[in-house]
């Protein structure tokens, strides 16, 4: 047997992720200097856990740790999956911290995984058992992941700092790949859902959080709905707490998320005094700030949340040798760091284009003949001062190419609002028809985005032959080009 070549890493930043990749790779690798200046070096309870979890689900995997912790070396196996398995995630990291590579490998596995997790479900680091069911399962089927199959099951719940929950996890395996995606219409929220829980405390908590999150959103849109999930005896687990997730859907079948739980952290674990942890949050606050951040998330625009950023680029790359287009908000630290992480372990590079009307970004590698339509737009309403090249990276026209022909070319005058929903519409949906000048009509009902309205711009004859004019010059430089 030759001598195996590792990956040298150092630290202890995105030992998660680096774990992850180096199984769907199959790279082994080498981490040195975890936490070696710290006052506790070494590798930490949760992330050992999730050593033993890759164990339990792969066949000749090999983890060797030195005496101090702060070396790791780490050879993947291979993932088998399998049924009735179980794991103790213990307390210092929930059961979230867990489920997104567990989800992950799951898929690629020789059989489908069921495994039963115990630890905590909800707190206020990770995402909780809530999120992952009623977001993160849902994306999945957009890769092509069989629904049959694919399901999480909460049998109780546990919040810090003595957890006590436990859930059931089932994934099924892709058969022959994951399928490449064209996602970037968000759409608009239509609904919102939620659900509230509360272990060890009275069901008065719940109502005031679901009062208080209702109160705002009731103001937005009229289709809300958050239920209720008191647990009490076994299924309360070992703490008192209370918290709520919500969940907005679109009309283009995106689901945006946001968490939160309230508990007695463990003061070891998080460096606050006793002091620090007996001020809780009211149910009411809580029910406010995590309406706050639901809503700021949606402003962010993109298909997914921050939160699922990382898992998104993940699933992107993994596909076969196939062009994923996304759309998300402002990227993340963690959704860079997945970026790179991707590049080095995968050998996949994403292509980063900012779109100026929505402040959201996506990558593409070619539009069609669409783009020169969409680029005319943006041409004719700024009075031929933007280059197509510096807006979408198709032909990088000149300020002398557009001087030569604007001249002789009569401009459609487009306000910046008529511009950007033409912008987004679809070419078979976008239709051009004889009539008055200047006056833009909309189709489409209640809940449709402006960004997704079809649009009808009514140009005379003598304009729409300037506009075929156009698009045929443009044509010609980037054929030349």
């Amino acid at each position: 047997m030759g001598k195996i070549l590792y990956m040298r890493l150092k630290g202890s930043q995105n030992l998660r992720l680096r774990l992850l990749l180096s199984t769907l790779s199959s790279t082994p690798i080498l981490i040195e200097d975890i936490r070696a200046d710290a006052t506790w070096p070494g590798l930490l309870s949760h992330e050992v856990s999730l050593l033993r979890l890759l164990e339990k689900v792969s066949d000749d995997c090999h983890v060797e740790i030195n005496e101090t912790g702060t070396k790791l070396k780490y050879k993947p196996g291979i993932v088998m999956g399998g049924r009735n398995l179980v794991h103790d995630c213990g307390v210092s990291r929930s059961i979230g911290y867990f489920l997104e590579p567990l989800i992950v490998l799951g898929l690629f596995g020789k059989k489908p995984l069921t495994i039963r997790l115990n630890g905590i479900t909800n707190d206020s680091k990770d995402p909780s058992v809530d999120t992952f069911k009623s977001a993160t399962l849902p994306m999945l089927k957009r890769f092509g992941v069989p629904p049959e199959g694919l399901e999480l099951k909460i049998e109780s719940r546990g919040v810090p700092p003595h957890g006590g929950g436990e859930i059931i996890l089932s994934i099924p395996i892709v058969q022959d790949s994951l399928k490449a995606i064209s996602w970037i219409d968000e759409g608009m929220v239509k609904r919102i859902r939620g659900i509230s829980f509360s272990t060890r405390v009275s069901v008065q908590f719940e109502n005031t959080m679901i009062h208080a999150a209702r109160g705002v959103l009731n103001r937005l849109l009229p289709d809300v709905y958050i239920f209720t999930d008191h647990k009490a005896g076994p299924q309360a687990g070992k703490s008192p707490g209370y918290g709520i997730t919500l969940v907005a859907e679109t009309t283009s079948g995106c689901f945006i998320s946001a968490d939160t739980a309230v508990s007695y952290a463990s003061g070891k674990e998080d460096g606050m005094d006793d002091e620090e942890n007996k001020e809780l949050n009211p149910p009411e606050d809580v029910g406010e700030q995590i309406t706050s951040i639901l809503l700021g998330e949606i402003e962010q625009g993109g298909v997914v949340d921050s939160t699922h950023q990382g898992l998104l680029f993940l699933l992107c790359a993994l596909c076969p040798q196939d062009v994923s287009k996304v759309r998300v908000g402002q990227l993340v630290p963690h959704g860079i760091e997945v970026l790179r992480h991707i590049r080095d372990f995968l050998g996949v590079k994403f292509v980063i284009k900012p779109d100026p009307s929505t402040m959201t970004i996506f990558p593409y590698k070619y539009l069609g003949q669409e783009l020169f339509r969409i680029s005319l737009v943006y041409v004719l309403s700024n009075g031929g001062k933007k280059r197509l090249g510096q807006l979408y990276g198709v032909i990088n026209l000149s300020d002398s190419d557009i001087e030569a022909k604007k001249s002789d070319f009569m401009m459609v005058n487009l306000t910046s609002e008529e511009a950007t929903d033409l912008q987004k519409s679809k070419a078979d949906e976008r239709k051009m028809v004889a009539g008055p000048s200047g006056k833009v009509s909309t189709l489409g009902g209640e809940g449709v985005s402006p960004r997704t309205r079809r649009v009808n711009l009514k140009l005379t004859s003598d304009e729409m032959d300037k506009v075929e004019e156009w698009i045929e010059y443009v044509r010609d430089l980037s054929s030349r080009a």
